[in-house]
């Protein structure tokens, strides 16, 4: 059915990988931000 040989049916499981990949990359990009944040606030809040 397939007559190329070099696409093969991995595809769609590297593609269902991906969601995965993209909610750990958010929840970590989240994670950093706040943490950024809250030591902004309190680098600001020690100088007052």
């Amino acid at each position: 059915m397939n007559a190329d040989p070099f696409r093969t049916e991995s595809a769609p499981r590297v593609d269902a990988a991906v969601p995965g990949a993209h909610s750990f990359a958010a929840a970590l990009c989240g994670f950093l931000g706040s943490t950024a944040a809250a030591t902004v606030v309190m680098v600001l809040l020690s100088t007052l």
